[in-house]
């Protein structure tokens, strides 16, 4: 650890405090709190209590950098993603990155497993480093570490709405949408029995998604009450979770025809225990998801997603990150207030993309078919039988 080479005056901001504040607090010297720090027993009980109610109390993260290098700024910029291995939080990653290795900074990435703890310490180490900057994807518990971390003159733009309380820089998908078109589409192809694999149900993330698919289901004058059967809720948003879901819908045996899941890779996961059960997409089940990552234009016959490119989203939060930067105010603090503007919110509409795994529901099919057999010449309906005997072979 290295310590500041003279002590400055009493009264630091707030969030900046030194290890001289938290020696003056505590009523010991700085060689003793460098001790308590650095888990010396030379410390009796008392003192050390005492020590560690002064660093509590004055929100103080030791330095690990050189004090110089920690006042020019450390040119690096810390991001923090609940699950590195999912393609949405990878993709948006590098769009940040790439934004921000242009402008001359580096990147820490961090990953916390949708752990709260592993959130925490996430943003103490990113603290403790001196990143300049913040780039979060957090759960909803964040907020308060978030808050001093900005009163202690870092920057920080979340990506996604997990910790958001209005006060923050904001980059995000609108997923209430996303669902709603997703769903719309499902619907629009004859599926009535539509399921839901939706996230953590204590999540604001998880509910907006959920509100969206029960818009698109109301338009067409199903209720949340008959819906709440083909919603399955839960921890994760991966492709065990996308396993776990589709498992539990299937055991509910509720005749669904159709699935939403609010992630990609959650459907992924859904679409093996499908497989595994015997059933085809879309044949038989047809599938649709959110966020539209790389992937689900890859694995065939390729996943109907409703989003944007990730990628997208980490450059635009990175572009708002480097102007805050800019924006510095006299002596490295920062306030988006004070340096003229309010927080920035930035809320990405999300596209239907049309894919081969969804497809009319077979009842409908044969429902048109019958409908323009009874008001067309046969020659029309030549194509319709087609598409019909197709459909008759593959079941």
């Amino acid at each position: 650890m290295k310590l500041v080479s003279r002590p400055p005056a009493a009264g630091s901001p707030a969030g900046t405090a030194t290890i001289y504040d938290v020696a003056r607090a505590a009523g010991v010297s700085p060689a003793t709190v460098s001790r308590v720090l650095n888990g010396s027993a030379r410390v009796v009980p008392a003192t050390r209590a005492r020590v560690e109610a002064a660093i509590r109390q004055l929100d103080f993260y030791p330095n690990d950098l050189a004090p110089g290098r920690a006042r020019r700024g450390t040119g690096m910029v810390g991001i923090v993603v609940p699950d590195i291995t999912n393609p949405l939080w990878a993709e948006v990653a590098l769009g940040a990155e790439e934004t921000l290795r242009s402008s001359g900074y580096g990147v820490i990435l961090t990953n916390t497993g949708d752990s709260p703890d592993r959130q925490e310490e996430a943003i103490a180490m990113l603290r403790r480093k001196r990143a300049d900057g913040l780039l979060v994807a957090a759960l909803r518990h964040a907020g308060p570490s978030l808050r001093r971390a900005r009163a202690a003159g870092i920057p920080v733009v979340l990506l996604s709405r997990g910790a958001d309380d209005g006060t923050f820089d904001l980059v995000t998908v609108d997923a209430r949408r996303a669902a709603f078109l997703a769903t719309e589409h499902l619907l629009q192809l004859g599926h009535r029995r539509i399921g839901l694999l939706g996230g953590p149900p204590d999540e604001q993330t998880t509910a907006v998604r959920r509100e969206g698919y029960l818009d698109a289901l109301a338009g067409y004058g199903i209720g949340s009450r008959e819906a709440t059967a083909w919603i399955a809720e839960g921890p994760g948003w991966g492709l065990a979770a996308g396993r776990r879901r589709m498992s539990e819908l299937l055991g509910r045996n509720a005749g669904i025809t159709a699935i939403v899941a609010v992630t990609d890779v959650m459907a992924m996961g859904a679409w093996q225990v499908l497989a595994e059960a015997g059933l085809r997409v879309p044949l038989d089940v047809s599938l649709a998801s959110l966020e539209d990552i790389e992937l689900a234009g890859v694995v065939p016959p390729g996943l109907t997603t409703a989003g944007q490119p990730p990628a997208d989203r980490g450059r635009i939060a990175a572009e708002i990150l480097l102007e805050r930067l800019r924006t510095r105010l006299p002596g490295g603090l920062h306030d988006a207030t004070l340096a003229g503007s309010g927080p920035r919110r930035v809320v990405l509409q999300p596209r239907l993309v049309r894919r081969g795994s969804t497809a009319p529901r077979l009842e409908h099919i044969a429902a048109g078919i019958a409908t323009a057999g009874a008001h067309a010449p046969d020659r029309s309906g030549a194509p319709s039988r087609q598409i019909a005997k197709e459909h008759a072979r593959a079941t």
